[in-house]
């Protein structure tokens, strides 16, 4: 049979255990609660950045898509240049054959105005 001490004794040292338990369960608690608060910020910044992520692919395929466009202009550009070149060059070579062409009449009608100026 229990004495009547060591009744008082064990109720005691439950009493110091539960008391101990209480409190380590308050601490988890607390751990806990500061956790999922972390967790929530977390969740919340993680879902900020992954809409910013899709503007900023959005905003990617646009520049992409834009840079397409210049890409192909800048080769309609290009070749309409070759062509302006080339139709410039063939401007040039008649421009130097006609130079040719009003030199050679000049120096004819020269002559001509000498020897009717001769003649007289």
């Amino acid at each position: 049979m229990i004495r009547k001490t060591e009744k008082i004794s064990l109720e005691r040292e439950t009493r110091v255990i539960l008391e101990k338990m209480s409190s380590d369960i308050k601490t988890v608690a607390e751990g806990h609660i500061f956790l999922v608060s972390k967790f929530e910020t977390l969740e919340g910044k993680f879902e900020t950045m992954d809409g910013r992520i899709n503007e900023l692919s959005v905003t990617m395929f646009k520049t992409e898509m834009n840079a397409e466009a210049i890409k192909s202009k800048v080769g309609t550009i290009d070749i309409k240049l070759d062509r302006v070149e080339r139709e410039l060059e063939t401007v040039k070579q008649a421009t130097l054959e006609s130079s040719r062409d009003i030199k050679e009449l000049k120096a004819g009608h020269e002559q001509r105005l000498q020897r009717l100026e001769a003649r007289h």
